[in-house]
């Protein structure tokens, strides 16, 4: 029933609202074409063509440096063997021993002189053939330079010793004892010399990865005077 006094009120109809419009959102790029991504690639395979390049360059200078020591050694031992100036021994070659034995022998009073002086002059002919053909020797390593240096100071000073050992001969009483007592610290530090020389080749083979000589327990050193070398003055054993 309808109630006087009251009338629906018209008014305009409602409008109808419009649907919000869509944001236009571009699609994310893939990874590995932003630029960040392409950037850290690359400097990521330089980085590895550098690591290769290096790797395959050690490898390269090793070996370079393997050979360079092993043909410095072959010809050491070549021209030490070829002059017959050494007797070969597992921890190297032992420079004139018969040296120190004709020198032991002088001084016990016991030597054959003519033989020794004969010998001498062999001796002393060795040892500069063996110290020239080192000398001309050309490593491209310092220290194998160093080393080879040092064994031709050594072979040179054989050589004056084993003159000298032929001019004793002549020599008696105490000027001959003194003469051999000169010698004998003479023949030591060629025997040092030497030896240091041999060391630095065998710590170049031993980095270099050559299986190195060393001396056994209760062997002579490389250019060493024979165990048992008497002083001047002294009896022979």
């Amino acid at each position: 029933m309808a109630i006087k006094g009251k009338k629906r009120a018209r008014g305009r109809p409602r409008a109808v609202a419009t649907a919000p419009r869509p944001f236009l959102v571009p699609p994310k790029t893939p990874p590995l074409r932003r630029r960040g991504v392409q950037i850290g690639l690359i400097v990521l395979f330089q980085g590895l063509v550098a690591l290769v390049g290096w790797a395959l360059n050690s490898a390269q200078d090793a070996a370079e440096r393997r050979d360079a020591v092993e043909r410095f050694a072959t010809q050491v031992e070549s021209a030490l063997g070829a002059t017959g100036v050494s007797t070969p021994l597992p921890g190297g070659p032992l420079i004139l021993p018969e040296l120190g034995q004709a020198m032991g022998q002088l001084a016990s009073g016991e030597a054959r002189e003519r033989r020794i002086q004969a010998d001498a002059e062999e001796w002393r002919e060795q040892a500069r053939e063996a110290a020239d053909a080192v000398q001309r020797i050309r490593p491209g390593l310092p220290d194998l330079r160093e080393a080879r240096d040092e064994m031709v100071i050594a072979l040179q000073l054989y050589a004056s010793t084993a003159r000298n050992v032929g001019l004793s001969v002549v020599l008696e009483g105490d000027e001959r004892a003194q003469l051999l007592e000169s010698l004998t610290e003479q023949l030591a530090a060629a025997a040092a010399v030497f030896d240091s020389g041999w060391k630095q080749l065998q710590e170049e083979r031993r980095q270099a990865g050559i299986p190195t000589q060393t001396t056994p327990p209760g062997g002579a050193p490389p250019g060493g005077a024979p165990p048992g070398f008497p002083a001047p003055g002294l009896p022979a054993p």
